[in-house]
């Protein structure tokens, strides 16, 4: 995929994380011209207007609980009206529980009640192999945490592009759609490095944030 280089912020927090294995998956995303900026939440949201509008898309692998306070809503509703794109990675999908901001982002309510099963096992077929995002990708087998989560496939304004038969897996595990003026790519996958370090995994992930920031996916 030959693309123009492009800053992506990657926003953490609220989750511990296997730092060199997530640096080493940010590092891959380089050579599709993705330049990630890793910070925490309260980093992002305290940068001056300017500096986040400048970012083509925010990769969220956070996991907040609370509500956000009026800062932190204001610059997340800021986001979805810029057109800058959306990336929801695993544990994202789950955070701000009780927020409708955040289960229009996702395109799910209920997120609260959930089941997770870490080490488990997986194959990933691809539901849309026409989407920019996952054409010309093949399915793949990974060891990842599943969740089992409500989301509905045939979603308002959501497009199912990946799926697992796992039974301890909510089937569509990933999606894409739009909210606000944003494009929104939302990944159950990518616990650690035993789904970082998949080519299919990088693959989409890749397609995924440069779709995502409105860019054509060669």
């Amino acid at each position: 995929m030959s693309v123009p280089a492009m800053d992506v912020a990657v926003v953490t927090g609220g989750h511990p994380f296997d730092e060199n294995g997530f640096a080493d998956l940010l590092r891959a995303l380089r050579a599709d011209g993705i330049h990630a900026h890793l910070q925490d939440l309260a980093d992002f949201v305290q940068a001056p207007t300017e500096v986040r509008r400048a970012y083509r898309a925010v990769l969220f692998y956070f996991f907040p609980q609370a509500d956000p306070d009026p800062l932190t809503a204001a610059a997340l509703a800021d986001l979805l009206s810029t057109g800058q794109g959306v990336v929801v990675l695993h544990h994202a999908l789950l955070a701000y529980p009780g927020w409708a901001v955040w289960d229009a982002v996702v395109g799910a309510g209920g997120r609260g009640t959930f089941t997770y099963h870490p080490g488990r096992r997986l194959a990933v077929a691809v539901a849309a192999p026409a989407h920019a995002i996952t054409t010309g990708a093949r399915g793949w087998e990974m060891t990842d945490e599943t969740y089992g989560m409500a989301f509905s496939e045939g979603a308002s304004a959501s497009t199912p592009l990946l799926v697992t038969d796992h039974p301890e897996s909510m089937r569509c595990i990933g999606w894409a759609r739009r909210c606000g003026s944003s494009r929104v790519v939302c990944l159950q996958s990518g616990h650690d490095a035993g789904a970082w370090a998949m080519a299919g995994f990088q693959r989409v992930l890749a397609r995924g944030i440069v779709w995502s920031a409105g860019d054509d996916v060669g």
